[in-house]
């Protein structure tokens, strides 16, 4: 069996065995404890890309080994500068979705990505993961965000629906008062919106009600395309969509009948935080 061979495997077949089972989001612990325990003996041979991708499966398959996630970032610091930018947004993301600030290895990731990103070299993805990252992290790196802003403003017509939502979410976060870049967003997700799932959708409303920012254009777009995946909807999408719009005062009655209806058969399923936004927000309108 592959478990037995583990010790066996070279860094690059393992960290392929590892990025294929997060890939299939495949968590066999068994398996994954083999790897952890041969890469973490193995791990200062490691190439660039192996590490990314080895920390990039632990946070899909959310695998909290944190000795092995130590020596993931101890290595990487010592080869950052052979990092694609691929690899330096995929690490910083894999420690944000654990949950782990390691700052020497969180700064060095921000210098060498800070030329690429300003010479247009990132990916969208790239650029939408790493502002999540930090918005994540609640790290606040004016130099980094500040070129984050100016190569994504240039890049949104390539943006995703899930990036487009992830970095307007990621600037809410972070308070980063970008109007030119807001705008853009807006209007880039506008013409989108079609392609957005449910939580997209309320993480786009709320990213732009949680800066008070009215953009009646998008958000009664908004509205309109979330009639359709309304079924999707849990009780924090529908607590959060009616306090955006609420608390931008628009008054959709399609849109809050929807969600009325959504919220009533599931009321048992809001924790208190959600039952709260959702009266607070139907209160007023």
């Amino acid at each position: 069996s592959a478990r037995a061979k583990i010790a066996d495997f070279n860094c690059q077949s393992r960290a392929n065995t590892v990025w294929a089972c997060a890939r299939l989001l495949y968590s066999d612990a068994p398996l994954c404890e083999a790897i952890a325990a041969a890469s973490r003996r193995t791990i200062k041979e490691a190439a660039a890309q192996n590490l990314s991708n080895t920390a990039w499966s632990c946070a899909a398959l959310l695998w909290r080994d944190r000795p092995l996630i130590a020596s993931i970032a101890a290595a990487a610091m010592t080869r950052i500068t052979d990092f694609s930018t691929q690899d330096l947004a995929n690490t910083v993301w894999a420690f944000a979705a654990l949950g782990i600030m390691n700052q020497p290895l969180f700064d060095s990731i921000a210098s060498s990505s800070l030329p690429p990103i300003i010479a247009g070299l990132f990916a969208p993805q790239g650029l939408a993961n790493t502002v999540w990252a930090l918005a994540t992290l609640s790290v606040s790196h004016g130099p980094l965000l500040k070129s984050i802003s100016s190569a994504a403003i240039a890049k949104l017509p390539s943006f995703g629906p899930l990036e487009l939502a992830n970095t307007a979410w990621a600037l809410a976060k972070l308070l980063v008062a970008d109007r030119p870049l807001r705008d853009a967003i807006a209007a880039a997700a506008m013409r989108k919106l079609h392609e957005f799932e449910e939580r997209q959708l309320t993480q786009t409303a709320w990213s732009f009600a949680a800066r008070g920012l009215r953009h009646l254009p998008l958000l009664k777009s908004i509205a309109s395309a979330a009639l359709r995946p309304m079924k999707d909807y849990n009780a924090q999408g529908v607590a959060n969509t009616a306090w955006s719009f609420s608390s931008l005062v628009v008054c959709d009655v399609p849109l809050l009948d929807a969600l009325s209806s959504q919220a009533l058969p599931r009321i048992r399923d809001f924790c208190p935080q959600n039952v709260a936004n959702t009266a607070w927000a139907f209160a007023p309108l």
